[in-house]
């Protein structure tokens, strides 16, 4: 049984590296600190979201791997449901949090207000790949997006049957702002039987995204201290951001977790 650190799981970024000429002490990357999650939420709201996490996956028969293992996060399922009928259930490793790239840009914060409300059942968040590479380009072509792991497929945590009719409620806190939730259809219109590609449900995402921005880009951030988050055609757009992925927050909501091609710093008063 192939496991998070047998190297034929995943293929997954390096793990950090403080760069001191002393001799480097050991360091574990922490779920608290150093993932998407928590760069996301923050330590608050990411402690919250760690106890109600681990306390639906507990009543699932699954438990959380705390720690890293090439750069990542997993959580382990002993009774994972049959992909295929007739076939046996078998335990399965899946990927929960990654440490984050700092090189590659900044991530945006998007603390919560409302905290979080507990799900009728856990669901892992949704990360998007391409080649073992987290995260796409919002910008990504159709030929990018075609080339995402696993891009015909969307992951069983988002075809529930309670999802067919409901769909997906995508919600965006930007800093600065007031938040905005779009739905999304996780299911074509016209047959709910027939779930949209991974590819697909990505563009989806993506376009949540832009009209968020389209709608905010008029304003000045709400909050004094948080120019440097402003959204418009000489700010923040669409081509400087990129879609890591969706994590829950609700039964039907999900926010996404967003990281720009660029480094944004507080600004200092």
């Amino acid at each position: 049984m192939d496991t998070p650190c047998s190297g034929s799981f995943l293929k997954l970024p390096g793990t950090y590296r403080p760069c001191i000429t002393m001799q480097e002490p050991q360091y574990e990357p922490s779920l608290l600190i150093d993932g998407y999650i928590a760069y996301t939420l923050g330590p608050r709201y990411t402690d919250r979201y760690l106890k109600i996490f681990k306390e639906c996956l507990e009543e699932e028969g699954g438990s959380l791997l705390t720690s890293c293992q090439q750069g990542g996060w997993f959580t382990y399922h002993s009774h994972f449901p049959a992909q295929a009928p007739g076939s046996p259930a078998h335990p399965i490793y899946k990927l929960f949090d990654m440490q984050v790239n700092l090189t590659a840009g900044t991530v945006v914060p998007q603390h919560l207000a409302s905290g979080f409300r507990k799900p009728q059942r856990v669901a892992n968040p949704v990360f998007f790949m391409r080649g073992g590479v987290v995260g796409l380009w919002c910008l990504a072509s159709g030929e990018q997006r075609h080339a995402m792991d696993n891009a015909n497929a969307l992951m069983p945590e988002l075809l529930r049957r309670e999802n067919r009719a409901h769909g997906m409620n995508i919600q965006i806190k930007w800093p600065g702002y007031h938040m905005i939730e779009s739905k999304v259809a996780i299911y074509h219109e016209e047959d709910l039987n027939q779930p949209v590609s991974l590819s697909h449900f990505f563009a989806s995402v993506v376009a949540a995204i832009q009209r968020f921005l389209q709608v905010r880009k008029v304003q000045n951030p709400m909050d004094p201290g948080q120019e440097q988050w402003r959204i418009g055609e000489d700010a923040i757009r669409l081509e400087d951001i990129r879609l890591i992925g969706l994590l829950q927050l609700s039964q039907f909501t999900w926010m996404p977790i967003l990281q720009l091609t660029r480094h944004i710093y507080p600004i200092c008063t």
